[in-house]
């Protein structure tokens, strides 16, 4: 008795330039930008609805610390999420469990 005829192996995905996900392609530098401006814009609003209005100097003092403040969590999210990437693409990936689950479990090795 012969076996069945095996299914030929899949080649692997070509890393095309088209087919690569950016973390910051043109569309989420945009899309960061506009929530940049209405951040900014919904703290001005904010500030001259105050009653007991605090002066410019300290209230640009504040937004500037909430920038910074974010700023550091963004910068170690981009980090994070370039290490997973650059980590789960080395697995096989008939081997680990897909979405953000193997991208933690094995992402973080």
């Amino acid at each position: 008795m012969s076996s069945p005829p095996s299914d030929p192996p899949v080649p692997p995905p070509d890393n095309s330039e088209k087919d690569r996900c950016f973390l910051l392609g043109p569309t989420a530098l945009i899309v960061q930008g506009i929530m940049g401006v209405v951040v900014i814009s919904s703290l001005v609003i904010k500030r001259q609805l105050e009653k007991r209005k605090r002066r410019w100097r300290v209230w640009v003092l504040d937004v500037l610390k909430q920038l910074v403040g974010q700023a550091v969590i963004h910068g170690l999210n981009l980090l994070v999420s370039r290490r997973c990437v650059i980590a789960t693409s080395r697995i096989d990936t008939s081997e680990r469990p897909r979405g953000l689950a193997g991208a933690l479990l094995y992402g973080l090795r």
